[in-house]
């Protein structure tokens, strides 16, 4: 009972904590904080400090929402004992911050990370690690809400300071390295991207060694950034590699349900497609959900994709529907990125009914939540309804919901955005659907040349909107211009399939 022993059971569980035993610090640092409680009282340094450690080992096992509340209570009573700017108060708000990103709520992640970074590039200054893991932190939240440009320029940032101070080479420059390549790729700069990713694969390969799990984790980037390129002659030995890398932790007598669903989702979706294996991928990813249990939304979304590959659509229905089960509650990227794919396996069912009643739901929803017309969240529901009305033939009721579209993308976009031109290809494939083909030509067209003009749209909607092109001057009556333009889409003897 005294403080020097039960600090220093704290200070034990945190390092077993470090060492990845994390059920064994929870098991000593537990009892340790209610014995403190008791004796010294919530206010207590100690107390709390021993409350952050818990909330941290709870965090770690994905404990989230008791996690969340002694994070809130450390934090609470640190800023109101010691003031906002206490490195304690911050390094509680840091916790709460981490919490609540993992629980997929990332305005908040991203309020508390930069009221931190904020206050702590005041007191300590840019080169304190603190501030540092702040401002990566920070970034992170702010890519998880498609802010790529800003998380960009504060991934460069960290960099430029972590290279003045630790130089080449040290592990944080090396995942400073892969989280500019991430932010890179999202925003469709693909040679950069690629250069961020290898230089931080081959340092791993040298600090890490070729079998760290990010040493693999940035392998695995940069096998999809190479694939983006087509560059498959340089993609393929990379990607053996990988596969090797994942079966070898997948096969451990210890592997963890992440370790086998890793292996799983690799072998389901890599690119070239010829060393995929959806068969070994359905029993590594049903064993996955097995060990871990039905609980991970990502286990779980793997053995939705690997029921779809292996022809089991309904399913792939059943496991997606537990993956949006488990989302949290309200609009986030993370449930419209569930509910897309919902509708999606809807769509290959042939169950279009049900895909339209989803996507009439989530629109009805968005817009009861509030949101501005311009959000992001209208625009791409108004989309996914569109495009699942054509599939039903329903062009007529299709054409009203893009033009909408179109209207907000238009007032909300650069005028550069790759997403204009793709809504008008898909306004126009509404309008072909009617007949009106005279109105339809050049909004496909320009949506296509637009879009191929583009350095920033994936190869796949380019593809797509020269579908169209041939969709368009068949369904016209004008073989010779539909077979012109089918002549340009990419042989599959010739070169890779578009990724879907």
């Amino acid at each position: 009972k005294h403080p020097s022993t039960l600090r220093s059971k704290t200070e034990l569980a945190y390092l077993l904590l470090t060492q990845g035993k994390r059920e064994e610090a929870e098991t000593l640092v537990r009892p340790t904080l209610e014995l403190q409680r008791t004796l010294f009282g919530r206010e207590d340094p100690d107390t709390l400090e021993s409350t952050n450690v818990l909330s941290l080992v709870l965090w770690k096992q994905g404990q989230n929402v008791e996690a969340e509340e002694l994070a809130r209570q450390a934090l609470d009573l640190r800023s109101a004992l010691l003031g906002m700017e206490d490195p304690d108060t911050l390094k509680s708000m840091v916790i709460l911050s981490n919490v609540r990103f993992a629980q997929k709520d990332y305005p908040e992640a991203e309020s508390l990370r930069r009221q931190a970074m904020e206050i702590q590039l005041r007191i300590l200054g840019e080169a304190d690690p603190a501030t540092l893991y702040s401002m990566s932190i920070l970034a992170n939240a702010l890519f998880a809400q498609e802010n790529y440009a800003e998380a960009e320029e504060l991934h460069r940032q960290t960099l430029q300071i972590q290279r003045r101070i630790f130089g080449e080479d040290h592990p944080v420059i090396l995942t400073s390295m892969h989280n500019l390549g991430l932010a890179l790729w999202y925003q469709h700069r693909l040679t950069e991207a690629e250069e961020f990713y290898r230089q931080s694969w081959e340092g791993r390969c040298r600090v890490l060694t070729p079998q760290h799990p990010q040493t693999i984790k940035t392998l695995d980037n940069l096998v999809l950034v190479l694939g983006d390129q087509e560059k498959w002659d340089d993609a393929r030995p990379l990607l053996r590699e990988l596969i090797a890398h994942r079966k070898c932790a997948a096969e451990d007598a210890n592997a963890s349900p992440t370790a086998i669903n890793g292996y799983a989702r690799l072998l389901l979706t890599c690119w070239p497609v010829d060393l995929r294996d959806p068969a070994t991928a359905l029993r590594e990813a049903k064993r996955a959900v097995q060990k871990g249990g039905e609980q991970n939304p990502y286990h779980l979304d793997t053995l939705s994709r690997a029921y779809e590959q292996a022809g089991d659509v309904e399913l792939a229905i059943v496991a997606q529907q537990k993956v949006l089960e488990l989302a949290p509650p309200g609009e986030s990227l993370y449930r419209k990125k569930v509910e897309e794919r919902l509708v999606s396996l809807y769509w290959v069912s042939g169950d279009l009914e049900t895909a339209e009643k989803i996507c009439r739901d989530l629109l009805a929803r968005r817009h009861g939540a509030n949101l501005d017309k311009s959000h992001p969240f209208i625009d791409n529901a108004l989309e996914l309804l569109g495009r699942t009305l054509m599939k039903r033939g329903k062009f007529a009721d299709a054409e009203p919901i893009f033009r909408e579209c179109l209207e907000i993308r238009r007032e909300a976009l650069p005028e550069s955005d790759w997403r204009i031109p793709h809504t008008k290809s898909l306004l126009g494939a509404s309008l072909a659907g009617q007949g009106s083909f005279e109105a339809a030509e050049p909004l496909i067209m320009d949506g296509y040349h637009e879009m191929e003009r583009s350095s920033h749209v994936l190869a796949e909607h380019v593809q797509e909107a020269l579908l169209r092109i041939v969709d368009l001057y068949k369904a016209w009556g004008k073989p010779g211009k539909a077979a012109e333009w089918r002549a340009k889409l990419p042989r599959t003897d010739e070169a890779e399939p578009v990724k879907p």
